[in-house]
């Protein structure tokens, strides 16, 4: 029963891991979209955008870390044995994916955030 959670949750954090990887993945292509066309952007924000993108590629990186290591979770837990230290040592693993996820939760509400600043700054720039 216990693994059956632990499944669950380790299936919950790959669905949501993946999709962070999309939506980084969509704002980076709008980033470089926005770099085709800076002619019309100051560089203030220019320089902005380019912070931003290097931000979400190496959060891109720590996102594919994070879900091999989901992977390589769910199958020890398929191999598990049963005894008490299997299962207090899986119990320890999962609490620091746990907090690893959390980060990543954080960590991407920051940049979506940041994203759609560098976005607004740059329409009220160009309005002006």
């Amino acid at each position: 029963m216990k693994n059956k959670q632990l499944f669950q949750e380790l299936a919950s954090w790959q669905w949501e891991i993946s999709g962070y990887q999309k939506a980084a993945f969509m704002i980076e292509e709008r980033l470089d979209i926005i770099h085709k066309n800076d002619r019309a952007i100051p560089t203030e924000t220019t320089k902005k955008v380019d912070n931003l993108q290097h931000r979400i590629i190496e959060e891109e990186k720590k996102l594919d870390d994070l879900e091999k290591v989901l992977v390589n979770q769910k199958e020890t837990l398929r191999a598990l044995n049963n005894s008490a230290e299997w299962q207090n040592r899986i119990e320890q693993q999962q609490q620091a994916l746990r907090k690893r996820v959390d980060t990543e939760k954080n960590v991407f509400s920051s940049l979506k955030n940041d994203y759609c600043n560098v976005l607004s700054e740059m329409l009220m720039k160009i309005a002006s």
